[in-house]
């Protein structure tokens, strides 16, 4: 089967838009080592992680089933490395300004 997608972000959300080539195997052409979903919900995402471990438990025991995060919580993840820099910058910022009004 072959599909063509739109642009994607493979890394984090800011990448630029340089041209990335990705292709994708389906699970039957080559048995991955790592996998990863997504799952939609109209509820609470974190109340979905237990039976989605239940069910994977059924289907395999031995399935590890890990770093189960919403997609807010993985949002602020990937925004870590940009923000901590911005944070120490005002901080440093606001540390210098009782010095410039004298």
């Amino acid at each position: 089967m072959v599909g063509v997608i739109a642009d994607i972000k493979l890394h984090d959300l800011t990448e630029g838009r340089k041209t990335v080539g990705a292709y994708y195997f389906g699970t039957g052409q080559r048995n991955p080592r790592n996998l990863t979903f997504a799952v939609r919900t109209a509820g609470d995402p974190s109340t979905l992680a237990g039976g989605a471990r239940r069910v994977i438990a059924e289907l395999d025991r031995e399935l590890p089933l890990f770093d189960t995060l919403s997609l807010e919580e993985r949002l602020e993840k990937s925004l870590v490395s940009r923000r901590s820099p911005v944070v120490l910058s005002l901080g440093f910022g606001l540390v210098a300004l009782p010095a410039l009004s004298e």
